[in-house]
């Protein structure tokens, strides 16, 4: 009685295109939101070299940072670090992105002296290649391989050996 002359159909089509319609609004409300909020993040993670006021190697991409060429096989990795090398020929340290994490590349023989043995105690984790087997694997002790105090320990065992 209260629908008139236009049916019960009609007004259910209208409801639902209704409904649709402000779904669709605030899907498209949200899709925007996490991509805006994406770019912010990612321009964020990507400046993190430039606060430190270390020159960055020139080509970095949303997300990707400077993966996209190695990644795609287009060059491999030491190729791509020989370019950023002779692109910032009187830097002693350079900065890079392997997608969002930054990379730290040190070119000169004395900075890298003061990393590994003045400053070793600064630089406990980097990044490290995966090892199989358990805890009780020998591989995770290689100094290469350790991380945090586990890495400490082992290096200061080591260090007199080195120093004399």
């Amino acid at each position: 009685m209260g629908l008139g002359k236009l049916g019960a159909g009609f007004w259910a089509i209208a409801l639902a295109g209704a409904v649709w319609a402000s779904d669709a609004w605030i899907t498209t409300a949200l899709l925007a939101t996490g991509i805006l909020a994406l770019a912010v993040l990612d321009h964020h993670n990507r400046g993190y070299w430039e606060r430190l006021g270390i020159p960055t190697v020139s080509g970095s991409l949303p997300i990707l940072g400077h993966a996209l060429d190695i990644l795609s096989s287009k060059e491999y990795a030491y190729e791509s670090f020989e370019r950023a090398l002779q692109e910032h020929k009187n830097s002693k340290i350079l900065g890079r992105y392997w997608f969002w994490e930054p990379i730290a590349l040190v070119t000169e023989a004395e900075t890298v002296k003061n990393i590994c043995i003045k400053d070793f105690d600064h630089f406990v984790d980097r990044r490290t290649t995966a090892v199989s087997g358990g805890k009780d694997d020998y591989s995770n002790d290689f100094l290469t391989v350790a991380e945090g105090s586990h890495w400490k320990g082992i290096r200061n065992v080591l260090s007199p050996t080195f120093s004399s």
